[in-house]
């Protein structure tokens, strides 16, 4: 953080450390502006430098790969350091333009740990969300980020993931409720059967409140568990009794 007048560059340096069955890798990016009056993009960040190492902190001696600019430089079997030119524009990342070189295995084992993250920033639930139309159904081992495969993600963990804890998340919630998924002509279609009522309720019919909780359990109870899984307020138009239904 700066006062009010800018003695540095502007500069914003994400990254990560992570333990993995596949090692203990690092990343960080470095992100600034173009050089004024060079482009008449002058607001669109660029990447200044990018970094992967080894273990838990960035230091010269566990880098494994160092990007300035254009130019890439990679650490070779003997350790010493081989430099690459990729033809890397400003907004290029090494992650997605070097990875496949048979050079930089590193960067494919990181890309793809990364890309099997996710990240459900808005679950949809008004009454046109397309968690609530029928859709076309196959195996759905991760819920799509607005969850419009809803049904086909209950009926993945229903088959080949934890049926029982599904289950038990629902009757916590919805004392005496259950999921049934209806099969239609291939479409999948989510349903909620209540206690006292003779036919079950459809998705249409079901409140924001309790479709965002069955959207939860499915981003939860996924048969894939990715490294990293954020969601975005949960809470909302939920009610404080179901967050603590929810699976851990």
């Amino acid at each position: 953080m700066q006062g009010t007048v800018r003695t540095e560059p502007v500069s914003l340096k994400p990254g990560f450390t992570s333990e993995h069955e596949t090692g203990d890798f690092g990343y960080a990016m470095d992100l600034g502006l173009p050089i004024p009056g060079k482009t008449a993009f002058g607001l669109d960040p660029e990447i200044k430098r990018e970094c992967v190492w080894m273990g838990p902190t960035l230091r010269p001696s566990a880098t494994l790969a160092d990007r300035h600019g254009p130019v890439v430089r990679l650490r070779d079997g003997s350790g010493a350091w081989v430099t690459h030119q990729y033809g890397l524009e400003r907004f290029d990342s090494m992650l997605s333009h070097a990875a496949g070189a048979a050079d930089a295995p590193e960067l494919m084992t990181l890309r793809e740990r990364i890309r099997a993250w996710r990240f459900y920033d808005h679950f949809r639930t008004d009454i046109a969300a397309p968690a609530r139309v029928p859709q076309v159904g196959t195996f759905t081992p991760a819920l799509t980020h607005d969850g419009a495969d809803l049904p086909a993600a209950l009926q993945t963990i229903r088959e080949i993931g934890d049926s029982a804890g599904l289950d038990h998340a629902v009757t916590r919630a919805f004392p005496g409720s259950q999921v049934e998924i209806a099969v239609t002509g291939g479409r999948f279609e989510l349903n909620l059967r209540q206690p006292g009522l003779l036919r079950p309720l459809t998705a249409v019919e079901l409140s924001e409140g309790t479709l965002r909780y069955l959207l939860l359990v499915a981003a939860r109870l996924t048969p894939r568990p990715p490294e990293l899984l954020m969601i975005n307020e949960p809470e909302t138009s939920l009610h404080p009794d179901l967050l603590h239904a929810l699976p851990n």
